[in-house]
């Protein structure tokens, strides 16, 4: 048979949230993933908006059979606009140069307070999933340690007077 050699990178899969967006001195994660076969170097490159080098934490990821997976993060340390390159052997990804939008890290809970209303009957998994995600998310930003915060409130066993 007469084929020629062809570029292994296009085989390699670039994935995770570390590569569309980032939030200023918090951990941005993403995956690197390539079949066993796809032989070569994979080189990991965070640029910030001047042009330096981010340094990236990379170490091995359990991965499906085949496959070998690579768990890499960076942490950057300014708002701006990011560019990530992954390569194989000197070829780009399919997506590589991704570019990152970095952001400042803003509070939700800032000035004023924060009132949240779920019913806690509800039989709903999707309404439960919500209520949950909501829970966590302002857990994560602290806004249960503000002297001003008001603990969840079940309208459902409210008087309706007293909902509206």
């Amino acid at each position: 048979r007469n084929l020629k050699d062809t570029n292994a990178a296009y085989r390699v899969r670039a994935f995770g949230e570390g590569l569309h967006k980032g939030i200023k001195e918090t951990k941005a994660p993403f995956f690197v993933e390539r079949p066993t076969d796809a032989k070569g170097e994979i080189k990991i490159k965070v640029l910030n908006e001047d042009g330096k080098e981010v340094s990236c934490d990379i170490t091995k990821a359990e991965s499906p059979a085949g496959y070998e997976k690579l768990a890499v993060s960076y942490v950057p340390q300014k708002a701006g606009v990011y560019k990530v390159h992954v390569t194989l052997d000197d070829k780009h990804v399919p997506g590589s140069v991704f570019t990152v939008v970095v952001e400042e890290d803003l509070s939700i809970g800032g000035e004023g307070k924060v009132f949240c209303f779920f019913s806690t009957t509800s039989g709903n998994l999707k309404q439960r999933s919500d209520i949950n995600n909501t829970k966590t998310l302002l857990t994560s930003k602290n806004i249960h340690l503000r002297k001003d915060f008001v603990p969840w409130i079940p309208v459902d066993i409210m008087d309706r007077k007293d909902r509206e």
